[in-house]
């Protein structure tokens, strides 16, 4: 492979990668076919005492402390905005239907 430049031998490895991966269409038809059945994640979340485990991240290596997190107690339910934020779609998705 000759280089002229950076650019030129990341695209060249791009299309040796592409067209390593490349199958026929046939083959593809066959692993959908055969593919597990997709779970109905609206379903699964919208059952009656529905419970979720998340985990909190207080730090990152990167930019160190994160958000404060107040009110936190061990085991109490805790309602955060983000899964607050993800019930308001998950219920506009429902009134959609």
């Amino acid at each position: 492979m000759i280089e002229s430049n950076a650019l030129s031998g990341i695209i060249e490895g791009v299309i040796e990668d592409v067209s390593r991966r490349t199958v026929p269409i046939s083959q593809l038809k066959e692993e959908l076919t055969n593919a597990p059945v997709l779970r109905d994640a609206y379903a699964a979340l919208s059952k009656k005492d529905m419970s979720l485990i998340a985990e909190i991240k207080r730090s990152s290596p990167s930019k160190g402390d994160l958000a404060a997190i107040s009110g936190v107690r061990e085991g109490a339910p805790m309602m955060t905005p983000r899964l607050d934020e993800a019930k308001k779609i998950l219920n506009a998705i429902q009134r959609s239907k």
